[in-house]
């Protein structure tokens, strides 16, 4: 990957070449590229409480984060054992983020929860609460408010936890009532259900349960597993689209039956997990191969399509680590700024070096700074196989190549 430098350094190490430019020229990405986001607040630490630890609340979240990763293109964030103080203030930073015009945030809740009936009020139970201190607690109604507030057009609140049904005030005062579960949308278009979901407003609402404590289960709750399977049943059946009402009709089958429901603000909106349209097998198919014969597979990450090795594609103002052609093949061609843009256009049509937005688009999609070269490095778990090639100075020699070591 190049980052958008300028300057009169002579040769630049070419990691990745580039990303496909926009929706409109690729064969095969994620329809909505930059829109999608998920905030996951996870706790399992409940030492000095009555509350039980939850270890798979960490599981469970870290497993609908891949989910929603690689196969959705959802931007993730997600925050491990918070107190009550520090959950808020994400929130409140939440709050003053701008979001596309249909830009939509998935936010997931997963931990113990609690029901107060002297004022008929269900909490969230963070990380340092103390056992009977409500106001240690999170209250789910406030919490609610909190979220419709941020302002992106399409919300979707999940809460994993027992009681957390209470949300629903209707829920709270009246019990457990019976409310049936709305259909599919019989709309045979994709781009206009997409579209149609998305025409309104959403604040929308589901838990693991209404006013009743809630199964831990094994490896995940039923709740986090009922979501990860529609998920992934959605990709691998090839349509890649999910919209809430799919979603609830796959989470009837979980036990208890989750609740759903909407927040202030709803105006009859939806939400849509939209995945590329291919299956996994077709996905692992995609390459591209130059003018020369050079076969590079494409890999999309972040909702965007890129080079799966080092470019080793020869055009004037390239060259080979010491001059030696055997550095080429082992890890591609060293590029000046022009060089490196005329090789990426040569391609074929929507190649190009990425901007430096993509390029952090693509960090966060990783996830932490420190993990982005264990990922991206040959071996790696993104499935690149880039290689650190060196450099070029200003006297004509070489340096920083890296040389990866060989089986013997």
């Amino acid at each position: 990957m190049i980052s958008n430098q300028t300057g009169t350094v002579i040769l630049l190490i070419l990691l990745y070449c580039s990303t496909m430019p926009t929706l409109a020229s690729a064969q095969h990405t994620f329809e909505r590229t930059g829109k999608d986001f998920a905030l996951f607040f996870a706790v399992s630490d409940y030492s000095g409480t009555q509350y039980t630890m939850l270890e798979n609340s960490i599981s469970g979240v870290e497993a609908l984060v891949k989910e929603l990763k690689e196969v959705y293109g959802f931007q993730t964030k997600t925050y491990q054992d918070k107190t009550k103080g520090e959950i808020e203030r994400i929130l409140e930073q939440w709050q003053a983020k701008q979001f596309p015009e249909d830009g939509q945030l998935f936010v997931y809740f997963s931990g113990h929860g609690a029901f107060r009936n002297f004022n008929k009020t269900g909490y969230f139970i963070p990380k340092g609460s103390t056992d009977g201190d409500y106001g240690s607690y999170i209250n789910l109604t406030e919490l609610g408010n909190i979220i419709t507030s941020i302002p992106c057009p399409h919300i979707l609140l999940a809460i994993d936890a027992c009681r957390s049904g209470t949300i629903d005030q209707e829920i709270a005062f009246q019990g457990d009532s019976d409310m049936k579960r709305p259909g599919d949308t019989s709309a045979s278009q994709r781009h206009n259900i997409i579209a149609g979901q998305l025409r309104n407003r959403s604040r929308l609402l589901l838990t693991s349960g209404k006013n009743e404590r809630t199964p831990t289960g094994v490896k995940y709750s039923p709740f986090t597993e009922g979501i990860l399977s529609s998920l992934r049943r959605t990709y691998a059946e090839g349509g890649g689209l999910l919209t809430y009402h799919g979603l609830l009709a796959d989470l009837e089958k979980v036990r208890p039956t989750p609740h759903y429901g909407t927040l202030y603000g709803h105006e009859d909106g939806g939400f849509v997990f939209v995945a590329d349209e291919k299956t996994p097998a077709e996905e692992k198919e995609l390459s591209v191969e130059d003018s020369e014969g050079n076969t590079y597979p494409i890999l999309e990450l972040a909702g965007k399509q890129w080079l799966g090795r080092n470019l080793n594609l020869e055009v004037l103002g390239s060259y080979c680590y010491d001059d030696d052609s055997a550095n080429c093949r082992e890890y591609g061609r060293l590029y000046t700024w022009a060089a490196a843009k005329e090789a990426c256009k040569k391609l074929g049509a929507g190649w190009r070096l990425p901007e430096d937005e993509e390029v952090a688009e693509l960090y966060q999609h990783i996830g932490d700074n420190k993990s982005v070269y264990k990922t991206l490095i040959k071996g790696g778990s993104s499935g690149f196989a880039a290689l650190l090639g060196g450099a070029g100075d200003s006297d004509g020699g070489y340096v920083h190549l890296v040389r990866r070591e060989r089986n013997s």
